[in-house]
């Protein structure tokens, strides 16, 4: 089994900071996957489109390659909006 791990950061707003999550990506048998990294759970289309009806977006310092990674993981199709990073 051939795995990689990415420190690229995409985080997961949920309408305050104190409910914002952290997504990681890693490459597990040659496909992308995406993982919450508190919990460690993978995320799958199903989830991506729970999110987007419930308001919620994810936010990256690089949104053309969070694009990217999410249209991969959904089957080519963007489900969620994805916004650039808030300078702090």
């Amino acid at each position: 089994m051939s795995n990689a791990k990415g420190n690229f950061q995409l985080r997961l707003i949920k309408g305050s900071v104190e409910s914002t999550k952290g997504i990681r990506y890693r490459i597990v048998n040659n496909k992308l996957a995406l993982y919450l990294t508190k919990t460690k759970g993978y995320i799958s289309p199903e989830n991506v489109r729970e999110w987007s009806r419930l308001g919620w977006y994810i936010e990256s310092d690089d949104v053309l390659r969070a694009k990217a990674m999410f249209r991969e993981i959904c089957e080519g199709q963007l489900l969620i909006d994805i916004k650039e990073a808030q300078k702090q």
